[in-house]
């Protein structure tokens, strides 16, 4: 890599308190900087050396601005020239402001280094050093959280980790047949997706909000466990249950055309599991499909089928 080039614009009363070691620290650290006293001799050209070779040569022009230098007509001059070199070719300006003084009118859009301790400025010097070179602190580009790379449908009003959210719930119910999941239960599943516990929770709020969850009973600032809703069941397996139509239209047609009514009977005539039996019986109930009956034990069964049902399965 190529030496850059910085033209060091300042005030002569500057350059033993300040300009020279900054100067060689930048040498020091592999930029060819410009300086008079290093590159000028007796009967050189003002202009030729500092506008034509030092400015025009120069990928970068540090102007030091100080009590001093803003009193200077040639650091006033080099400023003009390096703003014009900046417009027409995209060079860098750099001004490094000393005493706290005001800068010039031309450079306030210019973000500045202000360094109030000319004996002591690594931090600046480091920031100057990064603008020379283009680099940033900026800490280097991870992969993304699990979560945010998920296949998740979009569900209105949900954020990707709300619907996360809600597919681990309705997974978990899915698996165990019970509709009531702990809450601890729950967040060691989402966790390994690298949702934050804060996020979690505010996620279990709003689920809840839309009534895909109810919260447990048991009086605490966080709910011991969740009931997943029969809407929150339903949006589980309409999103991420692909034979739940299928299913559906199944236990209807063993309903109307094999009068097959206990929950037990479906669950062996269509092989599926009684949590999906049972919430689609209770689903065929709010669509006024059947009337229905439960006792304790888990036990489901169709007491009346209704006309809805009857076309619903000559319609399929």
């Amino acid at each position: 890599m190529n030496a850059p080039k910085v033209f060091l614009s300042h005030a002569g009363e500057d350059k033993e308190r300040f300009v020279l070691r900054f100067a060689e620290r930048l040498r020091e650290q592999g930029v060819d900087v410009w300086l008079d006293r290093w590159e000028m001799l007796p009967g050189d050209s003002l202009i030729e050396k500092i506008f034509d070779e030092g400015i025009r040569n120069a990928v970068a022009v540090i102007v030091v601005i100080s009590k001093y230098s803003l009193q200077k007509k040639w650091v006033r001059e080099e400023l003009n020239a390096s703003l014009v070199k900046r417009i027409n070719e995209g060079s860098l300006l750099i001004p490094v402001v000393l005493d706290n003084v005001e800068v010039p009118e031309a450079l306030k859009a210019t973000l500045w280094e202000p360094i109030s301790d000319t004996t002591n400025y690594e931090a600046g010097f480091r920031r100057v050093l990064s603008a020379i070179f283009g680099r940033r602190d900026k800490p280097p580009l991870g992969a993304p959280p699990r979560y945010a790379v998920e296949d998740l449908p979009s569900i209105f009003g949900l954020s990707a980790t709300d619907v996360l959210v809600l597919r681990e719930f309705g997974k978990a119910a899915f698996e165990s047949g019970e509709l009531s999941i702990g809450t601890e239960e729950a967040w060691l599943r989402v966790e390994e997706f690298s949702v934050s516990r804060e996020d979690f929770l505010d996620a279990t709020e709003v689920l809840a909000s839309y009534h895909f969850l109810q919260k447990g009973k048991e009086v605490a600032p966080i709910p011991t466990y969740f009931e997943v809703t029969q809407s929150g069941f339903e949006e589980y397996l309409a999103r991420f249950h692909l034979a739940y139509p299928s299913v559906f239209g199944a236990i209807a047609a063993e309903i109307v055309n094999s009068g097959t009514c206990e929950n037990s009977d479906l669950v062996q005539r269509v092989g599926q599991p009684q949590v999906i039996v049972d919430h689609v019986l209770r689903r065929m109930a709010q669509r006024d499909f059947v009337r229905i009956a439960e006792a304790a034990g888990g036990h489901v069964w169709v007491t009346k089928v209704m006309p809805g049902l009857k076309r619903y399965v000559r319609d399929q």
